[in-house]
């Protein structure tokens, strides 16, 4: 199995607001969490409004491709986005799942220096199965 998984935009904070979030970023959401919803039996509730956007990867789109994307998809709104930084948790998380033990992809410079000049965390989630190639 290739590496598969998402790359997501997460605005979190107490009070965000959900619809001034997509009004302004123009992107519908790819999930909702409102404060106090249940996420999982393990997470329990939300201790926050989460706003999330997510483009998948797989066989035919690799991590560095899917993080352009979600790169380019926001860069009209730096500057909304950068206004959002000192009051709420905002951060682009790559989760990568693989069958096999050794996870590894790049990302180029030039997403890199977008991350940077929008003054974005990234935050690189693995899972993996710990299988080997035969």
């Amino acid at each position: 199995m290739d590496n598969t998984g998402n790359c997501s935009l997460i605005i979190r904070g107490d009070n965000i607001n959900l619809a001034e979030i997509e009004e302004n970023l123009q992107i519908k959401p790819s999930r909702v969490v409102r404060k106090g919803e249940i996420i999982s039996k393990t997470i329990g509730k939300s201790q926050y409004n989460v706003w999330v956007f997510e483009i998948k990867f797989g066989k035919n789109k690799l991590p560095n491709i899917a993080l352009e994307e979600m790169l380019t998809a926001i860069s009209s709104s730096k500057t909304y986005l950068k206004g959002l930084i000192d009051t709420v948790d905002i951060r682009i998380k790559c989760y990568v799942q693989s069958d096999y033990a050794q996870v590894g992809f790049e990302i180029s410079p030039n997403v890199l220096k977008k991350l940077a000049d929008m003054n974005m965390k990234l935050e690189i989630s693995i899972l993996s199965w710990g299988g080997v190639k035969s």
